[in-house]
């Protein structure tokens, strides 16, 4: 008897009932078992202009689960001699610029480098979410930054600048592309029939899936399809039954005592052992540790995990924007552990509660990251703490909450008896303090007005007062809105805007930082 029998595979349908429709994107699932693919299958619609459905061969953009594939291609060349994981980056990249401390190879499978994030760079230099992004695009910015976000292994903050950074450093050792190098080590080897990385933006590719947005008014949908033509951070396309074929390979290779560097997480300069490393992050969930990744870029979403001890694998490719598979994942596993297919423990589902709005309100505020500097404004919204980004906060104690949207994420408040200081702690991000916010005349804010020039962005910003308020103008976006946080600082869409001022006290630019780059200098070239 299969080990899916079918009251099992109705339970496992039920995860998704709410997308397999015929007029809905959906998903393709993938649970792995033993050495076999125990249950395949497709929901929802793959195109929706042509009324094709998914199925387990429907081939998806999985995003930054390309980062395993990268960093393996790299592990391989590190053990045949071809280079070291302790190599100076610069060695194959020389344009960098010297930034003091040495960067090595390791520091970016590790997200430690430092790097300031590609993505983020791009948006705030003007690049839209339908812009071409190539390769030497992200290499030229990259280049243009004087300044790191951090000490090489001070922090671990995701950077997708070092993934990209290892295709390229492939391509200058072997004189192979990533994606040739990894269809004649792995995907060629294994059977991988059906995956390549993308590095062509116009090529047709037969059975991929169109991705999806909900258009801006509800109703409906809108196509929403990454056009990059760069790899390693990203641009993997594949199938549940091609991941299939890596699961089996790498739960081997993991178990092989020669292959420690691809087992090996970060650690940082004070010691401390994270959970990532080499593309893959090492977690625990219902008693069973797991090794795998999430990803997301424009309209598609996917996650894999794998459960090295139980030799299980679950894949869950998406193609709307809006679904969240790490907790379908999750809902996979679960039921896989209730029905006794797999040995691990059961953890309760977060109870949501309801709390006072002034309770909600007492937790309001401004919040400086302790470790990484970062401002956050956390609001009462539709009765529901709110992060930047809109992120709502569903309490499950007085003290914690979560997202009933997105999955994994975990907020502690705490208050210090002796100081009355107010904590937040957002769970593998940092512990953040609430400071005392600052608020700027209207007839003051003039003085910020004015033109500024960033170097590192190659890119001007334009602010000037309007209706009463700062408002950011950029070439190619609409004007956005400056809220006054502390002295001489702004937030606007999860950023946030430092003013400096020179010898006389007049305001002489600023720096723009957001959670993945920071620090971006700016100087007045301009009045307004």
């Amino acid at each position: 008897m299969s080990v899916i029998d079918g009251e099992l595979a109705g339970l496992i349908d039920g995860v998704f009932a709410d997308w397999d429709s015929a007029v809905s994107p959906g998903c393709a699932l993938g649970i792995y078992l033993g050495g076999e693919i125990v249950y395949s299958r497709g929901y929802g619609m793959s195109n929706m202009e042509h009324d094709v459905p998914i199925t387990p061969d429907s081939i998806f953009h999985v995003a930054s689960i390309s980062k395993q594939f990268a960093a393996h291609c790299v592990v391989l060349l590190a053990q045949e001699g071809e280079l070291s994981l302790e190599d100076d980056v610069r060695e194959y990249l020389p344009e960098l610029p010297d930034y003091g401390p040495t960067i090595t190879i390791q520091h970016l499978i590790h997200h430690t480098s430092g790097l300031r994030d590609q993505w983020e760079l791009l948006r705030l230099a003007g690049w839209r979410e339908d812009d071409l992004i190539t390769d030497d695009d992200v290499l030229e910015i990259a280049v243009r930054q004087r300044e790191l976000n951090f000490q090489p292994s001070d922090q671990y903050f995701y950077s997708n600048t070092g993934y990209t950074f290892l295709g390229l450093i492939i391509k200058r050792v072997t004189g192979l592309s990533l994606r040739q190098l990894a269809h004649e080590r792995i995907f060629q080897p294994l059977g991988m029939t059906r995956t390549h990385f993308h590095d062509d933006h116009s090529e047709i590719v037969p059975d991929r899936t169109q991705a999806y947005q909900p258009r801006k008014d509800g109703v409906g949908y809108r196509i929403s399809i990454p056009v990059f033509d760069t790899t390693g951070a990203t641009s993997l396309h594949t199938t549940v039954e091609d991941l299939f074929r890596w699961h089996h390979y790498l739960l081997g290779f993991l178990a092989g005592g020669a292959n420690e560097a691809y087992l090996q997480t970060a650690v940082l300069n004070d010691g401390e052992e994270l959970k990532y490393g080499c593309g893959l992050r090492h977690d625990e969930r219902h008693g069973l540790e797991t090794v795998g990744h999430a990803g997301a870029d424009a309209g598609y979403r996917a996650h894999f995990i794998n459960v090295p001890e139980q030799r299980l694998g679950i894949a869950i490719l998406c193609n709307l924007s809006t679904l969240q598979p790490a907790g379908l994942v999750d809902a996979v596993l679960r039921i896989l552990v209730e029905r006794g297919v797999v040995a691990g423990d059961i953890e309760a589902e977060p109870e949501i509660i309801d709390l006072p709005e002034r309770e909600l309100a007492a937790r309001a505020g401004i919040y400086r990251g302790l470790r990484t500097g970062a401002i956050q404004e956390i609001v009462v919204a539709d009765g529901r703490l709110q992060l930047p980004g809109e992120l709502a906060l569903a309490p499950t104690a007085e003290d914690r909450f979560t997202s009933e949207e997105y999955f994994g994420v975990d907020v502690r408040f705490s208050d210090d008896p002796e100081t009355g200081a107010v904590r937040m702690e957002i769970r593998e991000v940092d512990t953040f303090e609430r400071v005392a916010a600052s608020a700027v005349e209207p007839d003051d804010l003039a003085a910020y007005a004015g033109v500024f020039h960033s170097d590192e962005l190659g890119v001007d910003y334009e602010l000037l007062v309007e209706d009463g308020e700062l408002q950011w103008k950029q070439r190619r976006f609409d004007a956005r809105p400056l809220k006054p946080v502390l002295e001489d600082t702004f937030v606007a869409n999860g950023r946030w805007i430092a003013f400096t001022r020179d010898d006389d006290g007049s305001f002489d630019g600023f720096s723009v930082s957001s959670m993945r780059a920071r620090r971006m200098r700016f100087e007045r070239v301009a009045d307004a």
